[in-house]
């Protein structure tokens, strides 16, 4: 039975880590996309959202409503780090 059950987290830990590189993935696309539109419109949209997460169900759990505001908070983030101008020729490569 012991076993079983240190096999079970095992399984359980490895979903839990594909899950967490899945929405990495889903963050860096989001924010990678993001950063081409127009700030105005990108910190009116994450603001929005933001806002709206006072307005989520309760019954999703506090945890959910926390991690929902922290992964707006880390797109936005990565948005500014991926605006960031990379110094001399790829700078060039970037204006073209």
């Amino acid at each position: 039975m012991q076993r079983s059950i240190h096999d079970r987290l095992a399984q359980l830990e490895a979903a839990v880590l594909r899950t967490d590189g899945a929405i990495y993935a889903l963050h860096d696309l989001i924010a990678h996309s993001l950063a081409s539109a127009p700030e105005s419109e990108v910190r009116r949209t994450i603001s929005k959202l933001k806002s709206e997460a006072d307005n989520l169900d309760a019954a999703l759990g506090p945890e959910r409503i926390a991690g929902y505001r922290d992964e707006l908070a880390s797109i936005e983030q990565e948005i500014e780090f991926v605006r960031i101008e990379p110094p001399g020729v790829f700078a060039r490569f970037r204006r073209a």
